[in-house]
């Protein structure tokens, strides 16, 4: 009778305990994170859904656009070596000898941005916004060489830019600003 009692609660004991291990492998399986990446802009309209995916640490952000540029209050400017170093969201834009493409992008206003700015060719060239409230925001790029730079955009409107070399002043785009409208 002990015997059958024993082996009873043995039993028991190793349901419970094959019955704790799938119960705790569930549990852990659910707590898996699933992270979604945002796409890469293609069009001018997609930039604004994507502008402010750039970076994930605000501090990245921190810097003055009114500042002078290359200042240590001016906002950052980092030297990207692969493609793959663009954060995903930043806005990719090409300056030439022609001009830049695209020639223009809209970002919401207050909101971090980062620019990728690729000179292509062998010329250097001079990103400006020929605003004093945006000198913070110049970038000397030279041929061949892409450079982002995270700001926090300023308020809405449109704001244009152009390429600073006086061979290339010509080449100009523009920044449009949007309020976020929520109906």
């Amino acid at each position: 009778m002990k015997k059958n009692l024993f082996i009873f609660i043995l039993i028991v004991v190793v349901i419970a305990l094959v019955a704790f291990i799938i119960f705790d492998k569930n549990n852990n399986l659910k707590k898996v994170e699933t992270v979604t990446v945002a796409p890469v802009a293609t069009t001018t309209e997609e930039v604004i859904g994507n502008a402010a995916i750039a970076s994930s640490s605000i501090e990245n952000f921190i810097g003055d656009i009114t500042a002078m540029p290359d200042s240590t209050e001016a906002p950052k400017q980092e030297v990207i070596t692969e493609e793959s170093q663009i954060p995903l969201g930043a806005i990719k834009l090409e300056i030439s000898d022609k001009g830049f493409t695209p020639k223009s992008f809209k970002v919401l206003a207050g909101k971090p941005v980062t620019l990728a700015l690729t000179a292509t060719g062998t010329n250097t060239h001079v990103f400006i916004f020929p605003n004093d409230s945006l000198m913070g925001l110049t970038v000397l790029i030279r041929g061949g060489e892409t450079k982002t730079i995270n700001f926090v955009s300023p308020k809405a409107g449109t704001y244009l830019f152009r390429d600073d070399i006086p061979t290339y002043r010509e080449n100009t785009g523009e920044m449009i600003v949007k309020d976020l409208v929520i109906n």
